[in-house]
């Protein structure tokens, strides 16, 4: 069965610069679907709202816009009604693997907020979605590194079901990062209630996480860092120029959380490169 990538477009060039990254992690046989949704009609607010509008305006533009970014198969879609719910809908009918959007996208006739819809699509959907602010230099390289910031979760591991195929179709390297918080007072061991395991150090427990993809014939790397997670992450995905940040939007629970309203979100508001995000599934359990 082929790889589907769906790619919601609001008829502006902030919008249609997803394309470049969506292709570069579609596998060879894979297929793009280009999906437009007309807005329902609201009563007049003063401020006149230009958009795409009818069908017979969207489906030009799709196919124009086929024309000139994809090579790859796919339909081009046009729906009406809230856009979040029909990219939703879509997503579902056509068992898409992976949605690919801007993060805003103010410009231009579709006159979509992207960035409340980007949310509310990541909010729910357990697919992928794959992210890009708008003003990025678009990508002409295939993936190099990937960055994945896990908090020794299985919901934040959840994220390498998805990483994987990615890394395996394009080698390229995983970087396994781990942020710890950083604490200035810790306990000496002998009031630890147990001795410390070197097992059970960060750092040991996530090389034998690489060492198994290793054995999966994928090249990963752990990267321990202390401090506040989204700082970490954004640190780290400049330093080691990677080609686009992979992380589940919730983690554990308490101060390691990685919730979509704080760390995710944060990360997502100033990251300069793609990031691919997904929900895990709530049977998913966390340590």
């Amino acid at each position: 069965m082929a790889y589907k990538i769906l790619v919601p477009l609001d008829g502006s060039p902030e919008a249609e610069s997803i394309l470049p990254e969506a292709l570069r992690l579609a596998p060879p046989d894979g297929e793009v679907h280009l999906l437009h949704v007309v807005p329902l009609p609201t009563p007049p607010t003063g401020e006149p709202t230009r958009m795409l509008g009818l069908p017979e305006k969207a489906e030009p533009y799709l196919e124009s816009v086929r024309r000139n970014h994809s090579a790859m198969p796919g339909l081009d879609l046009v729906r009406s009604g809230p856009p979040a719910d029909a990219i939703l809908q879509v997503a579902l009918e056509m068992n898409i693997d992976l949605v690919a959007m801007t993060t805003h996208a103010r410009r231009g006739l579709g006159r979509w907020y992207l960035g409340s819809v980007a949310e509310s699509v990541v909010r729910r959907t357990e697919l992928p979605v794959l992210l890009k602010r708008p003003g990025q230099t678009a990508a002409i390289s295939p993936l190099r590194r990937i960055l994945v910031p896990l908090d020794g979760s299985e919901r934040s591991a959840s994220i390498l079901d998805t990483v994987k195929p990615l890394a395996a179709r394009s080698k390229a390297e995983l970087v396994l990062l781990h942020v710890a918080p950083r604490v200035l007072d810790p306990a000496p061991q002998w009031a630890m209630k147990g001795p410390i395991s070197p097992g059970g150090l960060p750092e040991n427990r996530y090389q034998a996480l690489a060492d198994e993809l290793e054995l999966e014939n994928l090249n990963a790397w752990p990267v321990m860092a202390e401090g506040e997670a989204a700082h970490e992450i954004l640190s780290r995905a400049r330093e080691l120029n990677v080609d686009l940040v992979a992380m589940a939007t919730h983690g554990r629970t308490g101060f390691m959380r990685t919730l979509f309203g704080s760390v995710t979100s944060e990360v997502l508001q100033k990251i300069d490169r793609p990031i691919l995000l997904i929900r895990p599934t709530k049977g998913a359990s966390h340590e």
